[in-house]
């Protein structure tokens, strides 16, 4: 007798089917790590920046730092608040208090500021110099961003303008030694903008020695023709040899 024909084994799967399992179990790990580094926390950032958006209007200095618990302490806040800010406004709608958020992130949060303070937002712009001011010399090193908002900064010109006096006195209040700004302001003395010259001139004389490379600038204002810049710089410049000797290095 003829023996049975064995039975015809079951086709496997073909290496099609094979590269088509392994896209979509990879397209779900993606996914799955998408929204656990970056939906779940870009979520969360968004509600504690809008639940602190009232509370931030006062002086609420406990509830800040409850917000800044709530995303992770200090470090960690700077960095979801600084990703918060680079999502498009129609998701992050409340970035002005995101950035009031970062001022109170200390040396965490100095960094971001400063990258949001060359920004072409002008909401953003305004919190950022409200910020600084407060701030003070722990923001020593914004102040080149500030600098930069004195010129052509990518806002229209009426705006700059207006934007300028802020400007001007949280420079004061972050850099009030004059480490960063002296060299980097003589452009400025020529501006076409007599307030500006003369809000500089009164800057750079309060700042003592440390403006003295300022004094052959200041001395050519000394004949502008706007009067109230020309007492500015006479002003300045007998603050700055007058503290030369205080301030002078021994």
């Amino acid at each position: 007798m003829n023996a049975p024909p064995p039975p015809e084994a079951k086709p496997g799967l073909s290496r099609k089917a094979i590269i088509g399992w392994s896209v979509a179990m990879l397209a779900v790990l993606v996914l799955a790590w998408f929204v656990g580094a970056v939906v779940v926390p870009a979520w969360k950032t968004r509600r504690v920046v809008e639940a602190s958006t009232i509370l931030l209007s006062s002086v609420r200095p406990m509830k800040r730092s409850d917000a800044l618990r709530e995303l992770g302490g200090p470090e960690e806040a700077a960095k979801r608040l600084s990703f918060y800010l680079r999502l498009p406004n129609w998701i992050a709608d409340q970035k002005p208090t995101a950035v009031l958020l970062l001022g109170c992130c200390g040396e965490a949060g100095i960094e971001p500021l400063i990258r949001v303070a060359r920004s072409n937002d002008r909401r953003l712009r305004c919190s950022t110099i409200a910020v600084f001011r407060q701030l003070g010399p722990s923001a020593e090193r914004a102040a080149p961003a500030l600098i930069e908002m004195l010129g052509d900064n990518g806002l229209d010109p009426v705006t700059t303008q207006r934007l300028r006096p802020s400007v001007v006195d949280a420079l004061i209040r972050v850099d009030p030694y004059g480490r960063y700004a002296t060299a980097a302001l003589i452009p400025y003395l020529r501006d076409e903008d007599w307030s500006l010259r003369y809000d500089l001139a009164i800057v750079l004389g309060s700042m003592g020695w440390n403006a003295r490379e300022t004094v052959p600038e200041l001395e050519r204002l000394l004949g502008d023709e706007n009067q109230n810049v020309r007492r500015a710089a006479a002003e300045a410049i007998a603050n700055i040899k007058r503290r030369q000797k205080k301030d002078a290095p021994k």
